[in-house]
């Protein structure tokens, strides 16, 4: 027993040392003796100066040589950053073995699941049909049931079929000289390499800044970022970055830094991800915890699939599309600043808009049970919900469309539309869609007529009355008639002086008169109409004399020089055109000598 142990033991310290880049002892740099002609040469060397990999102790590196499983898992998560371990346990992974972490970490990242049996088989060599289903898994290639021209395609199995092809049209591996892909064959180390070199063209793997402000870093191809606290300055990367997982809590920071593919951000709890002045083509967060800030950058969509926070600066352009595809249970992202288009995909979850303005949110069928909050400061134009969800806050809606029942709208938005046979409750009430044909129509507005000239009828004289005349006939108007005492040069409104006509009285004479008009209800516009005058006084009326002859008899008693009080009663009702009050009598007494 005790030999057997020891021969075991052993066994398992030749696979460590022999490990490609994962031995429990530190090996010190050195040339590859084996692969000064080797067709990989460039890569492995390449690759060995990174640190990924490395060589045997005997200076070797085996590029012939083929990878186990777990060997391939522990490559991968230290190329990639991945550090979320899966719970899930497979009965030939034993927990004290080098490997268990690794293993867990590939299972964690969903790219190595095992087989139908639940087992994950650690120390099998991996199949070149194998690694190609793995990378495409870790780089999300298109997987699209098609043919490729391998001499060998049918022989493929439909599993591993769409990655094979998937992997083959984005150059990351490639057939044998007689056209064969040889999906069962097991791949070496040279071949991984390779794979990886054609994968990766940059890789940070320690902390620090890189670039240069005053000249441009050209990175043809994908790069990723595995140490906490890296800056990127002045760099355009001309395919995907990856922030691993790997970067924890660090920070990262892009400044002017464009990058033509796929931002991935998977860094594992609070890491901060910071553009400032940077250009990104697509944006992905699918770590809980991340805080992207975008300062003075641009971002043309972005898709979050963590509980996670993106603050925009407000004088970014910042996020154009933003399409929120999960929240974890208990999760929320919270966005704050200006945005575009935010759609909503997500099934559960909370979005918390802090502060800013969202031009459209549109709530997708697809989403449930989603919670939407609106802080004080947040407003929203266009808010379109095509699935049942819950808005709450004391944010501004403009306009809620709303085309699914059940809907819960808690600030009151300024315009509401139902979509047929919805129902929802808005500001506390339930409001039900009502056909177009149960609603009465308001009469047609009549159409809008402007006015289009004013004048002043009439003589300018005192007591003469003055009349507007507004064209179009028939125009409703407001008046205003006006007075100026110095040729026209300053106008005054006359008191009270605000109907059609006006008398002019002993207050206008000198003075030059007009009157102003305003369009009311469909008549629009001011008119000024030209003065009249200046206004003269009016002539004195000459007197109007009649006679009337009547008798009396004076008493005897009457003397020369006394007054005699006499009472004159008109006989008819005829009163002339003066009246009583205009007559004025002025008496002769004739005696019965001719004395007057």
């Amino acid at each position: 027993m005790g030999n057997k142990r020891s021969v075991r033991l052993i066994a398992v310290l030749l696979i460590l040392v022999m490990f490609l880049g994962v031995c429990p002892t530190a090996l010190l740099a050195q040339a590859l003796s084996d692969v000064g002609e080797h067709w990989a040469k460039e890569a492995i060397n390449l690759w060995t100066a990174r640190g990924i990999v490395k060589g045997y102790e005997d200076g070797t590196f085996g590029p012939d040589r083929f990878i186990t499983r777990a060997e391939f898992a522990a490559l991968l998560n230290r190329t990639f950053g991945f550090t979320t371990v899966s719970p899930k346990e497979f009965p030939d992974v034993s927990d004290t073995a080098w490997y268990a972490e690794e293993v867990a970490k590939a299972a964690g990242a969903g790219y190595m699941e095992g087989y139908e049996d639940g087992s994950f088989r650690p120390d099998n060599n991996i199949t070149r049909q194998e690694a190609a289903l793995v990378f495409a898994r870790i780089y999300n290639l298109e997987q699209i049931d098609e043919s490729y021209d391998f001499s060998d395609f049918d022989s493929i199995p439909d599993w591993s079929r769409k990655a094979v092809v998937a992997v083959a049209k984005a150059g990351l591996m490639q057939g044998y000289p007689d056209g064969s892909f040889g999906p069962a064959r097991n791949i070496t180390r040279a071949e991984t390499v390779s794979v990886l070199d054609r994968l990766v063209a940059e890789i940070f793997t320690e902390d620090g800044t890189y670039g240069d402000a005053g000249e441009a870093t050209v990175i043809n191809g994908n790069a990723i970022i595995t140490a906490a606290d890296v800056t990127l300055v002045n760099m355009h990367i001309k395919g995907n970055l990856l922030i691993a997982e790997s970067v924890g809590d660090g920070t990262v920071v892009l400044d002017n830094v464009v990058v033509d593919g796929e931002l991935d951000v998977r860094g594992r709890g609070p890491a901060s991800v910071v553009l400032e002045n940077s250009k990104v083509v697509s944006l992905t967060v699918s770590k809980d915890g991340v805080r992207i800030v975008i300062r003075g950058s641009k971002v043309d969509e972005a898709r979050v699939k963590s509980a996670s926070t993106i603050e925009q600066d407000p004088d970014a352009e910042g996020i154009e599309v933003l399409i929120i595809e999960e929240i974890p249970a208990e999760g929320e992202v919270v966005l704050l600043g200006d945005y575009g288009n935010l759609t909503v995909k997500a099934v559960a979850g909370k979005i918390v808009v802090e502060s800013g303005h969202v031009d459209e949110v549109v709530v997708d069928e697809t989403a449930t049970d989603v919670e939407l909050v609106l802080g004080s400061e947040a407003s929203v134009s266009n808010l379109v919900l095509n699935a049942p969800a819950t808005v709450t806050g004391s944010g501004k809606i403009e306009k809620a469309t709303v085309n699914a029942s059940g809907a819960v709208i808690e600030p009151e938005p300024e315009e509401v539309e139902l979509g047929e046979g919805v129902s929802a409750i808005i500001g506390g009430e339930e409001v039900v869609y009502v056909p177009e044909e149960d609603v009465p129509k308001a009469p047609p507005k009549p159409p809008v007529v402007p006015v289009s000239a004013i004048s002043v009828e009439g003589v300018a004289k005192v007591g003469e009355t003055l009349t507007a005349k507004v064209t179009p006939t028939g125009a409703t108007v407001n008046y205003q008639w006006q007075a100026s005492a110095d040729d026209g040069t300053t106008w005054d409104d006359i008191a009270d002086a605000t109907s059609k006509t006006y008398i002019l009285s002993e207050n206008e004479v000198g003075k030059l008169i007009r009157v102003k008009v305003t369009g009311t209800g469909n008549f629009t516009g001011t008119k000024t109409s030209d003065p009249v005058g200046p206004v003269t006084a009016g002539e004195e009326p000459e007197p109007v004399v009649s006679t009337y002859k009547f008798s009396y008899e004076v008493p005897a008693d009457v003397v020369a020089g006394q007054e005699v009080e006499v009472a004159v009663t008109f006989a008819t009702d005829v009163k002339g055109d003066y009246g009583y009050e205009g007559v004025r009598f002025q008496f002769k007494a004739e005696g019965p000598e001719g004395a007057t």
